[in-house]
């Protein structure tokens, strides 16, 4: 999920969102959906990189999707699965953690419709997607990794017509760096994505990569903005507080059972409400 430099970053910023009319009567609908309660899905698929796969939890930095905060099965995390689940047993064992078995090592946008036509294939009901973290230190512009998102989204949509479909936004990482930073101990050794070693961020840096972060956030809410039964984090994902135990200690960029825990916590509140039929 996490392996490029921000040297080199494009951080050539629309001004220019692409703000549609009828962005803002499909988010009115899905307002009114959360509301109202949508039918607890029959099942559920994770799209999304290496945090959704759930690597570097346990001992090892492989995947363990069975702490990932989306599908994953162990109670410690308790996942959005398992809290289906505990109201909806119909969706016991249809949880399909695609995530882990994405189509490259560091999955961006680009990455959606490969594991679309998985969701698809399964013909789920309910699909949470991460992506778009493995962008934010790469040269795509906001108009090309709006494009890519949507060509991703068309596919999936066209695919599971009546799917609930939630999207997450992307984490600050200049919030993930200050948390490890204010450790002393971890500090001479810390390195994240987007260049962030110990000695060489700066304020500059912090406030162009948060930027940077915030402009792909907005392509995500207008891009799910444009289907009806998608929904969007509304920033949740972006906003959340860290602590340090929310990192994995094998390598600090990925999440901890701790992390995936509130991660799990973070999106429950901000997707759909589901209810009875």
């Amino acid at each position: 999920m996490r392996s490029r430099s921000f040297g080199g970053i494009v951080l050539a910023l629309s001004a220019s969102i692409m703000m549609v009319g009828p962005a803002s009567t499909v988010a009115s609908a899905r307002q009114t959906a959360k509301a109202n309660g949508l039918p607890y899905p029959n099942s559920i698929a994770a799209i999304g990189d290496s945090w959704t796969a759930a690597y570097c939890t346990d001992s090892d930095c492989t995947a363990k999707p069975a702490d990932s905060w989306s599908t994953g099965t162990n109670p410690a995390v308790d996942s959005q699965y398992q809290r289906i689940l505990g109201k909806h047993p119909a969706i016991k064992g249809h949880n399909l953690n695609i995530a882990s078995q994405a189509d490259t090592p560091g999955p961006g946008v680009d990455d959606l419709a490969f594991q679309a036509s998985k969701a698809i294939a399964d013909k789920v009901d309910y699909v949470t997607i991460a992506l778009g973290e493995n962008d934010v230190c790469g040269p795509a512009t906001p108009t090309l990794f709006r494009k890519k998102f949507n060509a991703g989204m068309a596919k999936l949509v066209h695919g599971l017509p009546g799917a609930a479909i939630f999207v997450a936004s992307i984490e600050d990482l200049t919030r993930h760096w200050q948390v490890l930073d204010a450790d002393p101990k971890l500090r001479p050794a810390l390195s994240l994505d987007c260049g962030l070693s110990a000695g060489l961020v700066t304020k500059r840096m912090l406030r162009q990569l948060r930027q940077r972060i915030r402009s792909l956030n907005r392509e995500l809410a207008v891009v799910c903005g444009r289907y009806r039964q998608c929904r969007y984090d509304g920033g949740a994902v972006f906003n959340m507080a860290w602590k340090e135990q929310d990192f994995s200690p094998l390598d600090r960029g990925h999440l901890s059972i701790e992390g995936q825990r509130l991660l799990a916590a973070t999106t429950w509140k901000a997707t759909y409400q589901f209810a009875d039929k």
